[in-house]
């Protein structure tokens, strides 16, 4: 029988700056250059709900080709700014590959390769030990670029000046292909090994390594220095783009799209890439977490994405000015299946404010399928209709933490197999309606419990710690009753002697967020019904509210002033919530 531990424990809370990067970005997926009349409707829909949308956000150039090829792409890019900024927005770059999404990005000549890309006479010819090399020793040719090689890094500082020179982009975003786990587990050629091997004080051979690191003992104090080294990895290439906008364009910001905080491989944080990014007395870098829930027929997966989204802001806002941003990347567009509905984007972008990101991005259409102009109106109407929620939403987020119940991750958590702090019982407990953050968060009157897994990674003094805060431990079910939750929220007040930020009776599950400020005071509470039914009034409890005149807002309705009672001796405040159709989202605002 599983058993998990709970503690109560008492942090403090910090901000994180964002105000210099845009709130709401987009991308079309190839219509500008591929589909230019598309495009230019686009923009003038754009401009008839001008102030839904920041930043144009372009996402070709061609990377990975020659250098002239790459201009030519950029210059006709260039000549549909004055589209872009007709429709009150800035334009952004996204550099869509950088290292490879390990598929063959490469065709035969004359024609382009199976995954839609390039021509092999386009492609940039990089020497046969610029590939990366994986853990069997199959050398990765055409799909993944080892991120310490010196033509790689040539390459980039290479095409990082054109892109600047032609475009002058306001913010450059390296794509999520810049990683070394999700999809990749690292590149083992001998330029790596050897350097691993220098870095470590080891003299292993690759198949040595990758016993070590994926066969090994549940914990080995190894994974730790391959976690690091991977870090050192991509913090070169970022070395690399900065350079280049260090001649070019001091002034762009420079940002990192990511993949699930949960994965290792890629560090323990993006500290040293966004150090430099951030160099040179630069803008803080931005991080976008995207990938993953690219439908919508499974919606309860944007709660584990939204847990990672958690993880990358609280982690992130730890680094203090090295973080300007944390953008939530929405896979939008025509990628498997039909779109999301408009209200459904807008329902998973708020969800992922609530969890920690400060700003959103939305991909939309296709340039060689264009979609019906109409449809795309519904998609920018609904996002201009949601927009004064999200500034709201985003405010409260930037000052807050996240507040609920963490798992305690353990001092040797790095050193465990797997290279992951994924955990299902963070999503067992989210979905039970039971509030849930991530051990980073600075959020007070946090509770914390411990899973099977994190119990292994935790020290004599860990557990010594949490003793000492108080431990406690209870059973849970992957099916609990609805007495079992009130059972688990009755042991958290306890654990946080009633000063949990918040509790909701019901029989259902609801997603719940609370924002904690650096006071401890509870500044908003955000709502997502997850059930397709709707929920009939009920009452959630408060405790340490900012303010006592809680108003209740969504994207969908007008704000109402909600009904309340404070309970002065608890400080916990009694509101009462109108009706919450299934699978839509709001939040009371103190």
């Amino acid at each position: 029988m599983k058993r998990f531990v709970l503690l109560a424990v008492i942090a403090s809370a910090s901000a994180v700056g964002g105000a210099e990067y845009p709130l709401i970005v987009f991308r079309l997926t190839d219509s500008p250059v591929r589909s230019p009349e598309f495009f230019k409707a686009s923009c003038e829909v754009h401009a008839k709900y001008k102030g839904a949308f920041d930043e144009f956000w372009y996402g070709g150039g061609q990377p990975l080709c020659k250098i002239e090829v790459c201009r030519e792409d950029l210059k006709k890019m260039a000549a549909l700014r004055p589209w872009v900024e007709k429709a009150g927005m800035r334009l952004s770059f996204q550099q869509g590959l950088t290292t490879g999404h390990d598929y063959a990005y490469v065709g035969k000549p004359g024609k382009q390769a199976a995954a839609g890309v390039y021509a092999s006479e386009e492609a940039e010819p990089f020497p046969d030990d610029a590939w990366m090399v994986r853990k069997n020793g199959e050398q990765a040719t055409g799909r993944c670029l080892c991120p310490r090689s010196p033509a790689v890094l040539d390459y980039e500082y290479r095409f990082v000046k054109a892109t600047l020179e032609e475009l002058h982009p306001v913010t450059y975003w390296l794509d999520d292909d810049l990683r070394l786990g999700v999809g990749k587990v690292g590149c083992f050629c001998p330029r790596c090994l050897a350097a691993f091997n220098r870095k470590a004080g080891t003299a292993l051979t690759r198949d040595a390594l990758v016993k070590r690191l994926f066969e090994g003992a549940e914990l080995d104090p190894l994974r730790l220095e391959w976690i690091t080294f991977n870090e050192e990895s991509l913090a070169l290439y970022g070395r690399a783009a900065r350079k280049a906008a260090d001649e070019v364009m001091p002034a762009c910001r420079l940002a990192l799209q990511t993949v699930s905080a949960d994965c290792l491989l890629n560090g323990r944080d993006y500290a040293p890439i966004l150090r430099e990014l951030s160099a040179n007395g630069r803008v803080p870098a931005g991080l976008r977490p995207g990938h993953g829930c690219y439908r919508e027929d499974r919606p309860l997966d944007f709660l584990e994405k939204a847990l990672w989204c958690t993880r990358e802001a609280e982690r992130s806002r730890r680094l203090g000015n090295l973080c300007g941003t944390v953008c939530y990347e929405e896979e939008t567009y025509t990628r498997r299946v039909l779109h999301k509905s408009p209200n459904a984007i807008v329902t998973e972008a708020a969800l992922a404010l609530a969890s920690g990101c400060d700003t959103v991005s939305f991909y939309w259409a296709d340039g060689e399928k264009p979609e019906r102009i109409e449809d795309y109106e519904r998609f920018v109407k609904a996002i201009a209709r949601a927009r004064g929620y999200f500034e709201r939403l985003s405010a409260s987020t930037r000052r807050t933490s996240l507040g609920g119940v963490a798992r305690y991750l353990g001092s040797k958590a790095f050193e465990q197999d797997g290279f992951s702090l994924g955990d299902p019982a963070d999503l067992m407990l989210a979905r039970c309606g039971i509030p849930v953050t991530v051990a980073e968060s600075a959020s007070k009157h946090k509770v914390w419990y411990a899973s099977d897994r994190s119990r292994k990674a935790m020290t004599e003094a860990d557990f010594a710690k949490a003793k000492a805060e108080g431990l406690f431990e209870f059973v849970p079910e992957t099916h609990p009753l609805v007495s079992t939750r009130q059972r688990w929220l009755d042991e958290i007040d306890r654990a946080s002697g009633g000063r949990f930020p918040v509790r909701i009776d019901l029989p259902h599950a609801l997603r719940v967020l609370p924002r904690i400020d650096a006071a401890g005071k509870t500044d908003s509470v955000t709502l997502l019904n997850l059930s397709i039914g709707d929920a009939d009034v009920f009452t959630v409890k408060i405790r340490n509210p900012r303010r006592l005149k809680p108003v209740l807002a969504s994207p969908q309705r007008l704000d109402v002033t909600l009904e309340c009672v404070h309970d002065a001796s608890r400080d916990e405040l009694q509101v009462v919530v109108p009706d919450l159709a299934g699978w839509q989202i709001c939040t009371i605002f103190l």
